[in-house]
């Protein structure tokens, strides 16, 4: 569950809308910034990038998993253990999730697109 600023943030993110509230901006540029962190972007492709920029706390999964539904993204990000992960948290197998580092890039993707992730991620080790 999402808090209102979250959701709001990521509307206008999606919209691609400015706007400010607490903490959190989104820019009509394509991305957003919680303090001076920019935690999402568009690439020049139409990529939404998400990353928890080094500060893994609720405030930036709250800001991050507003995005994801706000653009109908069954994925989340959340934490267990003090390990940060990436995917479907509540059902699915462990193929439907990754861990992630905390300065850690991620695209957003769909099934097709976590298995993608998976396999970029094998091939560069």
């Amino acid at each position: 569950m999402t808090t209102k600023t979250g959701m709001r943030i990521a509307r206008a993110f999606r919209e691609g809308r400015a706007r400010t509230i607490k903490n959190t901006q989104a820019f009509s540029s394509g991305s957003v910034w919680l303090y001076d962190k920019l935690i999402a972007y568009v690439d020049p492709d139409g990529v939404v990038c998400l990353s928890l920029t080094g500060h893994p706390t609720r405030t930036t999964r709250d800001r991050l998993n507003a995005i994801l539904e706000a653009y109908g993204s069954e994925n989340r990000f959340w934490q267990h253990r003090y390990t940060q992960y990436y995917g479907r948290a509540c059902e699915g197998t462990a193929n439907d999730r990754i861990e992630i580092g905390a300065s850690e890039w991620v695209p957003m993707a769909g099934p097709l697109g976590m298995q993608a992730l998976k396999a970029s991620r094998t091939a560069a080790e």
